[in-house]
């Protein structure tokens, strides 16, 4: 299952992401792999050791940390507190932090060597939990960001560099990312960037408001979308393959399953190994 996890959310590669040292001096190979481990940990706390509703992976107002990760959250004032020693930590709701989308393994991935990113943010959210395909940016475009005085926040950069041609995805995704924007590039809480007082209240279309990953957390799980992407992404996961049209009923049968069972996965695995989407190969288009 941790394989499962490690590649929908793209938590391999944590080590060898590339980060300015001058910008995070904080980060290393040690502490990226604490972030996986957060992120594990929490997963297989909801699924397996409570067997609760897997929804709560999205917004838990709790977390597992070692020294060096509580101290990147705040929660305790030294790293050598705790060491390498793991415990779990409520999470302050002042924070905004909450679920997987407020911890530092997605934070620091989807963000540029030496800043957030938006746009990557909310590409995540929209491909990986709701399997929203987001298109390339036209090849005519120019994707880096304009930079200047007058750009002080991320928000600012985004505004000026937005392009009719381009509007329609972005305005999908940079709401999502936005709104995470009280993080760093590696996940640290903040409320100023360069000397602006960050405005992150946002609306994901068709879900509603939201300020910061706990609340983005809370309407995410209730869309359709998302646990319907939890189902088809352990069946590519668990086949290898994209469902098919032909296996459409047997999982719309699965995502019933799943909401009957409290969205609990350990039900789901079984609902799925047994489904006929799952035990025959679909007939090809």
């Amino acid at each position: 299952r941790d394989n499962f996890y490690a590649e929908v959310l793209k938590l391999r590669a944590l080590e060898e992401l590339p980060k300015d040292p001058a910008t995070y001096p904080l980060f290393s190979p040690g502490l990226a792999a604490a972030m996986r481990q957060e992120t594990l940990a929490l997963i297989d706390d909801v699924a397996f050791t409570t067997d609760s509703d897997f929804r709560d992976i999205l917004n838990a107002p709790y977390t597992f940390v070692n020294g060096p990760l509580a101290a990147l959250y705040g929660l305790i004032p030294d790293p050598n507190q705790l060491g390498d020693t793991w415990q779990r930590f409520d999470l302050p709701p002042e924070t905004k932090r909450g679920g997987i989308l407020g911890q530092s393994a997605f934070l620091a991935s989807y963000a540029h060597i030496s800043s957030t990113s938006p746009t990557l943010r909310g590409k995540f959210v929209r491909e990986a939990l709701m399997c929203q395909g987001m298109p390339a940016p036209p090849p005519d475009v120019v994707t880096e960001l304009p930079a200047g005085e007058e750009y002080k926040t991320m928000r600012d950069r985004l505004a000026g560099h937005k392009k009719k041609e381009c509007a329609g995805c972005h305005d999908l995704m940079d709401p999502i990312g936005l709104g995470l924007e009280n993080f760093d590039g590696i996940g640290v809480f903040r409320l100023v960037e360069n000397g602006v007082t960050l405005d992150t209240s946002e609306e994901v279309i068709g879900l509603g408001l939201f300020d910061g990953p706990r609340e983005l957390g809370t309407i995410l799980r209730d869309s359709p979308d998302v646990t319907r992407c939890m189902v088809r992404n352990l069946f590519r996961h668990a086949t290898g393959h994209l469902e098919l049209l032909s296996e459409k009923v047997a999982l719309d049968e699965v995502d019933g399953a799943f909401a009957t069972a409290e969205f609990r996965l350990k039900d789901l695995l079984v609902e799925l190994v047994s489904s006929p989407a799952f035990l025959r190969v679909g007939t090809p288009e």
